[in-house]
């Protein structure tokens, strides 16, 4: 099968543009000091580092670190590389990004400065040829790098409260070797990380062990526990189409259809939006992960994510996945909302799968 484009489609999920004009640089500021991090629900980015001038293949965002994390991003992707003599340079598998892992931890120190209630946490994985010295270069990047003060303490808690964790990085290591206050990526952690895709028709699959990993953290969920939940794809596909399930890259450009037809094909992908309708028939239109998310979250009240890492996040996804704290949680002496809601969105999904965003002033 060849698909072919649907008429455009915006969607609050899901965007390409360097801004979505979010401020949640203080979202964490309105939560009890005795809530754990294992009990939020964290919106992070996926290769966060991978925008700028990239090709597809590369690109992952479209938001520079600041602006993520003005955004309310609370959850960063590494893919480092050791090129010794304290040069670990950020990747995207063969792709250097052009940054640091010193570069990182300044922008994300700097930012804490300013946002002392925040607490980020940064997984960092080990790519390219295991030198078997990872894990102190990470060390002595992070001792050497003037901001070591911000780096959490992790080596007697793999689960701190927001009180123990403000104003700190929160280091979650996937690699080897002795790990200098970082907490082990994958201890106490239930991950939905399938992410490789063979073609488009794959998507649906994706989808369906994102929303099995959703239902299960909304339903059985615990204080023991971190829950990941990864959007993205690659392979046989850009990871703007798994996010959006469009054409092409902008963030409101149309959506790629499928090649199947109602009433014929009714029974296939019950979750694809239905498009073109004329009469009894209708095409069967491709939909992103991030948008099929965030009208799961609102559609079926889910109270609980977990972490969920994306790529291109839009700002109704972000904001949906924050405001779920205040659903559940909220300290006793703030009880306004979700942090600092300055140019902020808000989001609304119809039953056709529209998503439609309203700027408040």
């Amino acid at each position: 099968m060849v698909p072919i484009k649907a008429s455009s489609h915006t969607h609050s999920g899901y965007s390409h543009d360097s801004s979505v004009n979010l401020n949640k640089s203080n979202w964490m500021s309105g939560l009890s000091d005795n809530l754990t991090m294992n009990e939020l629900s964290i919106p992070g980015t996926h290769d966060s580092m991978a925008y700028g001038n990239h090709t597809d293949f590369t690109l992952t965002q479209s938001m520079d670190l600041e602006t993520q994390l003005k955004s309310g991003i609370r959850f960063i992707d590494l893919s480092v590389k050791n090129n010794g003599e304290l040069n670990l340079g950020i990747h995207k598998d063969m792709v250097y990004l052009g940054y640091s892992l010193n570069d990182v931890i300044k922008t994300i120190s700097e930012f804490l400065n300013r946002h002392q209630e925040e607490v980020v946490l940064v997984k960092i994985s080990e790519y390219g040829d295991k030198t078997g010295n990872f894990a102190s270069e990470v060390q002595r990047t992070l001792e050497k790098s003037g901001y070591s003060q911000y780096i959490f303490d992790g080596s007697s808690t793999s689960n701190p409260t927001l009180g123990e964790a403000r104003g700190q990085i929160i280091i979650l290591s996937d690699y080897s070797g002795k790990r200098w206050k970082t907490i082990p990526y994958s201890q106490n952690a239930r991950i939905q990380d399938s992410n490789y895709l063979s073609t488009n028709w794959d998507l649906y699959s994706k989808w369906e062990k994102v929303k099995k990993h959703l239902t299960d953290t909304n339903n059985s969920h615990s204080k023991s526990t971190r829950y990941i939940n990864y959007l993205n794809g690659h392979g046989g596909v850009l990871p703007y189409f798994v996010a959006s399930g469009h054409s092409s890259s902008g963030t409101g450009d149309s959506r790629l259809l499928t090649g199947l037809t109602e009433p014929g094909f009714k029974s296939y992908y019950p979750d694809f939006p239905r498009v073109s309708r004329f009469g009894i028939f209708s095409s069967i239109a491709f939909e992103g992960t991030n948008v099929l998310t965030l009208n799961y979250i609102v559609e079926k009240d889910v109270r609980f994510t977990g972490i969920v890492v994306s790529d291109f996040p839009g700002a109704g996804l972000i904001e949906e996945i924050i405001d779920l704290n205040y659903k559940t949680n909220s300290s006793s002496n703030n009880t306004s909302g979700s942090g600092n809601n300055s140019g902020s969105s808000s989001s609304t999904t119809n039953k056709d799968g529209w998503g439609f965003t309203f700027m408040n002033s």
